[in-house]
């Protein structure tokens, strides 16, 4: 073996253990920016790839996960772009998640759960929960802006919170968590 190919093999299990690390993490970020668990899938490959083609750049001083999370932001802008068609989180919207979820390396695996599950929503039942939690915006403030009544409002966001306690257990218990 030349010294070229030990170097190699040692570049190759420093990357794969590093993204062994976050990788979890790394596709809950990108599955609650993009929702869609399909394009999540692809996006989170697209960034392994960008991540290993890039990695002779990256610093070994710096935190990985927050290197990884943002050649993933730039993959996710660009899919954002190129699917304007479907609906999606406001801009603002996305940029909060993603401040959010990169401020806080030690995502423990709940959160990383309920992220997965979140991802897995529709988008009108993702809106009315982020309105009523991150905006502090009212369940009758939501009902009139969204011409629904008030009990078909709490209702809604009483059964949605219910089904993602459901799918947060199902996804530890799947996992083994």
């Amino acid at each position: 073996m030349t010294h070229r190919d030990a170097n190699q093999d040692e570049k190759t299990r420093r990357f794969v253990a590093l993204l062994g690390a976050h990788d979890r993490r790394l596709f809950g970020y990108i599955l609650a920016l993009v929702s869609n668990y399909a394009d999540a899938e692809e996006l989170a490959q697209k960034t392994r790839l960008r991540l290993w083609e890039q990695f002779d750049e990256y610093d070994v001083e710096k935190d990985f996960g927050a290197w990884a999370r943002t050649i993933a932001h730039y993959l996710i802008l660009a899919y954002r772009k190129s699917h304007v068609d479907r609906i999606q989180l406001s801009d603002e919207a996305l940029e909060a998640i993603a401040a959010r979820m990169g401020a806080d390396e030690q995502i423990d695996d709940w959160q990383w759960a309920l992220q997965e599950c979140l991802g897995r929503l529709n988008e009108s039942k993702r809106q009315v929960l982020l309105r009523y939690y991150s905006t502090g915006e009212t369940l009758r403030e939501i009902a009139t802006q969204t011409g629904r009544s008030f009990d078909a409002v709490r209702h809604s966001v009483l059964r949605t919170r219910l089904a993602l306690a459901d799918c947060v257990s199902r996804v530890l218990r799947r996992e083994g968590l």
